[in-house]
């Protein structure tokens, strides 16, 4: 529900004064409660998610090893190693210290199936790590067949209520639609395991964690329908029957009022919103009424009240009833966006506020780094603030007081790895080596990514350069590059690569000096030739299979989440950018491919596609479509694309389809990246992109 919030656009004066309105209405009948605290509430006596999670550990156990003495596929070949899976599964499940990696628990899973065990409980939750390093797609098979196989064997229902969101959840977004009759499988196993009492009486915060994960992102009418599940069943505790009802209206009133920006909400989609915010807060304030002890109502009163100074109380009592709640945390900290009435500042000083806990057994001092990386974030990846006095300082303090605290080298490497990410951003290049050092070969690409939206390699590439024996003259070389001096820059590269020995080090000089070529062909105002190599140099592949050729030219096979490379040099916002999209034999049908352009690290971008399936030409924010139109679609396909600011025109094999058509969100950010996109449309699907070439535009 939190996350819907997110979809939404800085507020401008006439939808603050709807939202204001609302919020008014919501608030009218709330008793007054006092000022907020000045500091969390932080003390030694304070319950943590440590006495939660050993409730949930229990739950997981019972679940999991205690289903499958009852119900699994026995055999005394496995039986031991099933039941050290579940251990690490349930572990992994809350994050415990010496939890597995999600790659031990994949090589644990995979080995119980080679050596013939198809329980389908283990099937499913060794799915669950499949996804979670990257093998989405090859995980669907199996959950489908469990999702089938549970209730063959009578495993509680509430694995396959699981199995089955997750079959639903697994489908591309553009795709759910068809396959919402797992929605309707999952409502009735829900039911099932309502009837069941999965959950025993003293266990109605671990019910209703699982109840508002399965409402979360549901499309409408899903979250209702779950809900009514839990009010038409006897016996389920009334606070868990209040705390689903708010639950319900949060997701209703922003059903109500629309993904869009503010602008764009209607008088009725505002009408909704704060109707549903209402009844929100009357179930919720009744459900904390009834149980002060428990962090879920007040946590989701922190989103009722977003923008309100009230969401400060709600968030101190959540904190009182559980210190480290992490959602807690990140809906508190969205509530003080800029956009919400908030502050860059505020944000700061919350998280400085994390850091004074000294709560280093918790997530609480970590919210600091949260804070600033929802600050660039919310900067479309402008690391600035960062680059503050005292900023990264206080940051290194908070990593590197975890680090120590960790049992397990995945978990020092994490703290290590987002370490290294601000020290990055922020030029310091000295400690970011000493964690590469550290590291070693076992950077956590999550950290990265998550932190910073960095790369393994090109991070070790950039970190080796810049302190190895050549560093000043690499710096100084980017200095001149930053400064427009291209010829100065290529010149003193050159004369650095002579001299570079460490093949990383190598390989980003030759990297940067390609896209300084670039970068001194397009400031002149020519037509530039995007070329690559074998090593893809200039570019950054995100998502799929890429190869250069020996033409220049790039092809791209996509993986279930489509692919997704980008030209690593901004171009600005007034350009021309012309390629010839070539469409090659697949396994698959559906082929979505074209350019895109915006912000790569991150922030907004758009899309210009063809597609032969339906000869249409789209225009899409990120991953998404927002308009299509007819287009004179070939095997092989050359697309213009001429973009100054918000506007748009794409010419399709000499047709033109839009003309300075307004970009969806478009809102002024930096970024100006340009790329190759192919839409998750399935898995291997093939295609060439050639003669890519951009130039500059004369806006005056």
């Amino acid at each position: 529900m939190i996350r819907k919030a997110q979809q939404c656009a800085a507020i401008t004066p006439v939808s603050r004064r709807r939202w204001l309105a609302c919020l008014t209405v919501a608030l009218a009948s709330m008793v007054l409660v006092g000022p907020a605290a000045a500091e969390i509430p932080a003390g030694p006596n304070v319950p943590t998610m440590r006495e939660f999670n050993r409730q949930r550990l229990a739950f997981y156990r019972r679940m999991l090893w205690g289903s499958y003495e009852r119900y699994g596929d026995r055999h005394p070949a496995w039986d031991e190693r099933v039941k050290t899976f579940f251990e690490g599964v349930a572990k992994r499940s809350i994050a415990a210290k010496d939890a597995p990696s999600a790659e031990q628990l994949v090589k644990d899973g995979r080995t119980l199936y080679i050596d013939g065990c198809e329980d389908p409980c283990v099937l499913y939750h060794w799915t669950r790590f499949l996804g979670e390093v990257g093998q989405n797609e090859a995980a669907v098979p199996f959950v489908r067949r469990a999702f089938h196989d549970l209730p063959k064997r009578g495993y509680p229902a509430y694995h396959q209520v699981w199995a089955a969101r997750r079959l639903w959840s697994m489908r591309p977004p553009h795709e759910r639609k068809k396959f919402r009759h797992f929605l309707d499988r999952m409502i009735t196993a829900l039911q099932k395991m309502l009837r069941e009492k999965t959950y025993r009486p003293d266990e109605s915060d671990l019910m209703i964690r699982d109840l508002v994960g399965i409402m979360d992102k549901l499309p409408s009418p899903y979250p209702q329908r779950v809900y009514e599940a839990v009010k038409n069943t006897q016996g389920v505790d009334p606070f868990v029957v209040e705390v689903a009802a708010g639950a319900y209206h949060i997701d209703a009133a922003w059903q109500a009022r629309g993904s869009g920006w503010a602008g764009t909400v209607t008088k009725k989609g505002w009408k909704g919103f704060g109707d549903h915010l209402i009844k929100a807060r009357e179930h919720l304030t009744k459900a904390w009424k009834m149980n002060p002890k428990s962090h879920y109502p007040a946590r989701l009163l922190i989103i009722v009240n977003i923008g309100s100074p009230e969401a400060r109380v709600w968030f101190d009592r959540a904190a009182a009833a559980r210190l480290d709640f992490f959602l807690s945390y990140d809906s508190y900290i969205w509530g003080i966006y800029p956009r919400w009435g908030g502050s860059h500042k505020q944000m700061y000083e919350f998280g400085l506020e994390c850091m004074r806990t000294g709560r280093y057994d918790t997530i609480v001092p970590h919210q600091l780094t949260t804070s600033l990386i929802s600050i660039s974030r919310d900067l479309q990846m402008d690391y600035s603030f960062w680059r503050r006095p005292g900023v990264y300082e206080n940051v290194k303090k908070v990593l590197e007081s975890y680090i120590p605290e960790q049992t397990k080298v995945w978990r020092r490497d994490f703290y290590r790895s987002q370490l290294l990410a601000f020290a990055v951003r922020t030029e310091h290049w000295d400690d970011a080596r000493r964690m590469l050092d550290a590291i070693e070969d076992r950077m956590d690409r999550r950290a990265l990514m998550g932190a910073a939206y960095l790369r393994p390699e090109p991070v070790r590439r950039a970190v080796l350069a810049f302190t190895g024996p050549n560093g000043r003259d690499v710096r100084e070389a980017n200095r001149l590059r930053g400064r427009g001096d291209f010829d100065g820059a290529l010149k003193l590269y050159a004369t650095v690569l002579a001299k570079t020995k460490h093949p990383h080090a190598y390989e980003y000089i030759v990297d940067t000096m390609k896209r300084t070529g670039w970068q001194k062909t397009f400031h002149s105002g020519a037509w530039t030739r995007l070329d690559t190599q074998e090593g893809l140099w200039g570019w950054v592949p995100v998502k799929g299979h890429w190869t250069a050729q020996p033409d220049g030219s790039l092809v791209g096979r996509s993986t279930n989440d489509g692919a997704l490379i980008w030209c690593n040099v901004d171009f600005g916002q007034a350009i021309e950018l012309r390629a010839t999209v070539e469409f090659l034999p697949s396994t698959y049908s559906m082929n979505t491919t074209g350019l895109v352009f915006g912000n790569q690290h991150g922030g907004n971008w758009y899309n210009c596609t063809v597609a032969p399936q339906n000869k249409k030409a789209s225009l899409g924010e990120n991953w998404g479509v927002q308009v299509q139109r007819d287009a004179p679609i070939r095997g092989a396909n050359k697309l213009l694309v001429r973009r100054i600011g918000g506007k748009v025109s794409l010419t399709v094999n000499g047709k033109k389809i839009y003309d300075s058509q307004g970009l969806p969100g478009y809102h002024l950010a930096p970024g100006g990246y340009v790329g190759i996109f192919n839409r998750n449309t399935g898995s291997g699907v093939k295609f060439r992109i050639r003669d890519v070439q951009i130039r500059k535009l004369q806006t005056r």
